[in-house]
């Protein structure tokens, strides 16, 4: 990847590339998930961290991020409100659990248990 390269702009930049790479790796292997939805999860998570970094996250950032993270795991908004909504109305988590298996299968993960109780909280988004 031009290791013999001396411009130093385009060292940083293969080097931010690795980096990307390499935490997307760690977690494809850590959730079990593919490796091309751990890096758009990652390229996600990257943006999340400088907007509040920034503090510019707004909510339409927020909306963004979510969609952007439904959208990796194939699940619309429409299926999300009607768990949501679902809950809401009886109590009943059987939706939300039926969503987030959805979810974890659409990502390559064996099960929603990582998806849950770790990767969507470090996205910010709690269900």
């Amino acid at each position: 990847m031009g290791d013999d390269t001396h411009d130093t702009d385009l060292q940083r930049a293969e080097a931010q590339e690795q980096n990307l790479a390499d935490r997307a790796q760690g977690i494809s292997d850590q959730y079990q998930m593919t490796y091309e939805k751990a890096m758009e999860l990652t390229k996600l998570a990257d943006k999340v961290q400088a907007m509040t970094v920034q503090g510019q996250m707004t909510e339409d950032d927020r909306d963004a991020v979510v969609a952007s993270a439904m959208g990796a795991a194939g699940v619309s908004e429409a299926e999300v409100n009607a768990a949501v909504a679902s809950v809401a109305k009886d109590g009943n988590q059987n939706a939300i659990n039926a969503l987030m298996e959805k979810a974890a299968k659409n990502l390559g993960m064996p099960s929603s248990a990582g998806l849950r109780d770790q990767l969507l909280p470090s996205l910010g988004i709690q269900l």
